[in-house]
């Protein structure tokens, strides 16, 4: 007999795998690892004021251009590189307090902001990556609503990267509840994924090496970004979409006690 989840928990493999209907009252979590995800939390962790996500170049460049010069910063790629005209890209490291500090960032990317779009009818969108997973975690029980895991993906095809980070998630759910039975095919295969990984450091990093994502920027020379994002709670700032602003931001008011519901992965 499958048991009754008291907080239900999804992982979707890609944002086409979600119907608009099962938005309603739940709390969808964006999570593209390698590496919106990741620069997002970086970025508002680095003391961004807000991240403005657009889905394509030119509503970034119109967005930007209605708002004071020297509090803006254009950020995001394109086929993984620097986009003509903007000031950061899509690397985590590059958005340092000493650049990002009080700044909006107007972002873009392939494949995350367009997922962060799909989502934005949820009664709640985080942004989740290893970075701040545990500190994610401790929202996510707290709120108590059920949980969308929806991976953003590579062109419309599934990412190993990002079901290996919604995998840990839904572990941590699934830990918290009391290990109820899992019947979502795509949640067990996420679980099953990172229950992989998780076997030690080797498997782990050669996984996210070995990815979509982590083949695309190795191929780039931006093989450093994968191990910066493989590291876990780096931060506890949990980024949330603001309907009304349509901007990602850090409540204060919400922000987690340090907790540890699942024990990170060692990678120094």
């Amino acid at each position: 007999m499958i048991t009754q989840m008291s907080q239900p928990f999804t992982v979707h493999l890609l944002p086409a795998h979600l119907q608009p209907s099962e938005l309603t009252g739940a709390v969808a979590v964006v999570i593209d690892l390698l590496r919106a995800s990741t620069t997002i939390t970086t970025a508002l962790s680095a003391g961004a004021r807000q991240v403005l996500p657009c889905g394509d170049v030119e509503s970034a460049r119109h967005r930007a251009k209605d708002l004071p010069a020297e509090n803006v910063l254009l950020g995001g790629e394109r086929g993984g590189v620097l986009i003509d005209g903007f000031d950061l890209d899509n690397s985590p490291p590059a958005y340092s307090p000493e650049l990002v500090s009080g700044k909006t960032i107007v972002f873009t990317t392939t494949n995350g902001t367009a997922a962060i779009e799909r989502v934005a009818a949820a009664a709640r969108v985080l942004i989740g990556c290893f970075a701040n997973l545990n500190a994610l975690l401790s929202v996510l029980i707290r709120d108590g609503r059920p949980v969308r895991l929806v991976c953003a993906g590579t062109a419309g095809e599934i990412s190993l990267e990002d079901v290996l980070c919604a995998g840990a998630i839904a572990t941590g759910l699934w830990q918290s509840l009391g290990k109820p039975e899992v019947a979502d095919d795509q949640t067990v295969l996420a679980m099953t994924l990172y229950q992989a990984a998780a076997e030690n450091r080797e498997t782990y990093l050669h996984m996210l090496r070995n990815s979509r994502g982590g083949r695309n920027l190795q191929r780039l020379g931006l093989g450093s970004d994968i191990l910066f994002a493989a590291r876990w709670d780096q931060t506890t700032v949990v980024p949330e979409y603001d309907q009304t602003t349509a901007a990602l931001h850090v409540p204060v008011e919400r922000q987690p006690e340090p907790e540890t519901h699942l024990n990170p992965l060692s990678i120094d």
